[in-house]
């Protein structure tokens, strides 16, 4: 088992095709692993932020997090504003690809992190969504200076990343984590990743934290 799980992250290419079941373990283990490092760091931020945290895990899951100000509600679930895993450009390639392929960065696309907003509950005057966020990245350089990038097409701010395969080990059927795995663990249930190989996610994640007070004043300035 080993052996398969390491030849579809070195040849996800051709893997997807002839091993479609192995990939999904693959891309499993490899998204509980992420899933678990972004709430570590989230709840590192702050302990009163909340999320999800499912994206590649789970059938349909979804990875969103925020903080407490920019949700509503009389339960406390409604979202003006957040920050999700995602992945990118949405093209052709994109809607049929497996999330391995994504977090490898096979074919151009990569994983995302990055702000959304709900439009209906921020929209100020009559700027369009799209407008909101271009005259955002404008106005506050330091974003693109911070590695956080402008996609025109999809009206998003984004931080992208993805892992280099040979930075991937596999031990015990499953890709494992380091004794440096930053939340507690046995380090032995689920895929995880070299301190090398979470270096990608980890710079994202700075990326984005980095640039909070900005996205924040936005929200609250709009909410």
């Amino acid at each position: 088992r080993e052996e398969l799980f390491a030849f579809v992250i070195h040849k996800i290419d051709t893997a997807e095709q002839d091993y479609p079941l192995v990939v999904r373990q693959a891309e499993r283990s490899l998204f509980r692993a992420v899933n678990r490092y972004i709430a570590a760091r989230v709840n590192g931020q702050s302990a009163d932020w909340q999320g999800k945290y499912a994206l590649g895990a789970t059938g349909n899951g979804e990875t969103y997090f925020a903080p407490p100000a920019w949700v509503t509600g009389p339960n406390q679930d409604e979202y003006q504003a957040w920050y999700s895993l995602d992945g990118g450009p949405k093209d052709e390639y994109f809607e049929t690809c497996p999330w391995l392929s994504v977090a490898l960065g096979r074919n151009e696309h990569a994983l995302r992190l990055q702000f959304d907003f709900e439009a209906e509950l921020l929209m100020a005057g009559a700027d369009s969504k799209e407008e909101m966020i271009k005259q955002l990245y404008a106005a506050h350089p330091q974003l693109g200076e911070g590695g956080l990038l402008y996609d025109d097409n999809e009206a998003a701010i984004y931080r992208p990343f993805s892992f280099e395969a040979t930075a991937l080990r596999c031990a015990a059927g499953v890709l494992t984590l380091p004794a440096a795995c930053p939340w507690p663990s046995s380090n032995t249930e689920a895929l995880v990743l070299l301190d090398t190989a979470l270096a990608p996610l980890n710079e994202a994640l700075n990326s984005l934290f980095a640039a909070h007070h900005i996205f924040d004043e936005f929200v609250m300035t709009k909410s």
